[in-house]
């Protein structure tokens, strides 16, 4: 066997040398790559960060803007709330008092169109004769008048009556009476249903008060006054309440 002691240390020397290096220079690339790779990573956890931390200051802002935009809103509505509460207190108490007058307005219309519309009183002969002694100048009273008026004789009486009945009757021309409503369905049922056969008037409505129950609601319909009565009532009596209260007026004046 041959032995080649030279070469042996030539071996060992290539092999540490020349192959050694190699994969040294891999692990460093490969660490290289890992670090540039870790750094980049790191780089761009930077740049997110900044981006975070800017979105972070963007989103507080905006936050404290919404936050100032409704506390703005909320006074806003609230100084609505009370415009609307203060304008419909307003409305409230002026449509009362509306009402309060209309109320007023119709009761002084009421009362006007009660005076206006009492039926006309005729005057006897004494209060002509004291229409007559009071119309001159100077105080006279009545206790003197109504002693002068027992004292006449009744011829002056007879007289003093044919004046009241005169104007009495100039009075009625001008203070015409109410005109009448059409008769009710009753009334025209009963008119036309009366027979006197000798019983007592009582007895003979009862009767008729119940004959009228028995009728039919048709029946009943065909004794209401027809709608012409009824419009030309309503007509006459607005004309003759208008009339009335003009007069009542002329004459307070």
């Amino acid at each position: 066997m041959l032995r080649f002691p030279s070469l042996v240390p030539a071996i060992r020397h290539f092999s540490v040398s020349s192959f050694a290096p190699i994969g040294a220079s891999t692990r460093l690339l490969k660490i290289a790559s890992q670090n540039a790779s870790v750094a980049a990573e790191k780089e761009k956890l930077k740049k997110l960060r900044t981006k975070l931390s800017k979105e972070k200051k963007t989103f507080a802002e905006l936050k404290k803007k919404l936050a100032a935009e409704t506390k703005l809103e909320k006074q806003r509505k609230k100084k609505l709330a009370e415009k609307e509460k203060a304008l419909s207190q307003s409305q409230r108490s002026k449509a009362a008092k509306e009402r309060e007058q209309a109320k007023k307005e119709e009761l002084k219309h009421k009362k006007l169109v009660e005076k206006a519309t009492k039926p006309y009183r005729r005057i006897t002969a004494f209060n002509m004769y004291v229409k007559e002694r009071t119309s001159g100048s100077g105080p006279v009273s009545l206790a003197d008048v109504s002693r002068e008026w027992k004292q006449l004789d009744q011829s002056t009486h007879d007289q003093y009556q044919d004046k009241a009945d005169e104007f009495n009757e100039k009075m009625l021309s001008i203070y015409t009476p109410k005109p009448k409503a059409p008769a009710s369905a009753y009334a025209s049922f009963v008119k036309e249903n009366y027979v006197n056969d000798g019983r007592d008037f009582a007895d003979i409505n009862r009767s008729l008060a119940q004959q009228w129950k028995n009728l039919s609601a048709e029946e009943r319909a065909s004794y209401e006054p027809s709608t012409a009565d009824k419009e030309r009532f309503s007509s006459e009596i607005q004309q003759w309440t208008e009339n009335r209260i003009k007069l009542y007026k002329e004459s307070k004046n």
